[in-house]
């Protein structure tokens, strides 16, 4: 078996929330330059270094895309082709997500697996579709991305700030837009209790 490695698959180890005892152990892991583009684009340097050593972790053998696309192809690493499957995925893609940056470049990486027979690991819902609906075989990891908010409060009538990363179970009573929050009566924000919360900064 082989097995193509989606850029995904690499941040969601990071993040731990793939085990990489999850990863299938009876191939060999391919990949092509477009992954290891995509890792390199991470803006900040730490876990630039985190994903590019999860990456070469992985020992994945290295192969040429089967199309070129230009703004995403590197001449000498992809295949000169009809380019006809490759643009059926990209518009997939486009129909399923209204044309995210990256779409050509996971059409590239839907391509190699179709074309060469090799199941897609992947932790992206719209690749993962797109590709199954194209005929290729896919592992896919069903991850939830679940943004904490930190909140930034002052206790009402004191002068003590305090911030709080809240937990989704957390209980927070507030009204209010998402950049705007205005508290209630009342609010109980993780297991700090205060009868007023004045917030001062929202999600980041």
């Amino acid at each position: 078996m082989k097995y193509v490695v989606d850029a995904s698959i690499i941040n969601k180890v990071v993040d731990e929330k793939i085990d990489p005892s999850e990863l299938p152990t009876d191939g060999e892991f391919i990949a092509s330059h477009i992954q290891i583009d995509e890792l390199n684009k991470t803006k900040n340097a730490g876990r630039r270094a985190q994903l590019l050593k999860q990456f070469v972790e992985l020992d994945a053998a290295i192969v040429q895309t089967e199309s070129i696309v230009l703004g995403s192809s590197k001449f000498g690493f992809a295949k000169f082709d009809d380019g006809l499957t490759v643009q059926a995925l990209k518009s997939a893609l486009d129909a399923r997500n209204h044309g995210k940056m990256n779409n050509a470049n996971d059409a590239l990486i839907g391509e190699l697996a179709i074309k060469k027979g090799f199941t897609l690991l992947t932790a992206d819902r719209d690749l993962n579709a797109v590709v199954e609906s194209h005929g290729g075989q896919v592992r896919y990891w069903k991850v939830k991305d679940l943004t904490i908010p930190t909140f930034l409060f002052r206790l009402y009538g004191t002068r003590r700030w305090e911030s709080l990363r809240c937990r989704p179970w957390s209980q927070i009573y507030l009204t209010g837009s998402r950049n705007h929050l205005v508290p209630r009566q009342s609010a109980l924000v993780g297991d700090k209790k205060a009868n007023h919360v004045l917030i001062l900064a929202g999600w980041r």
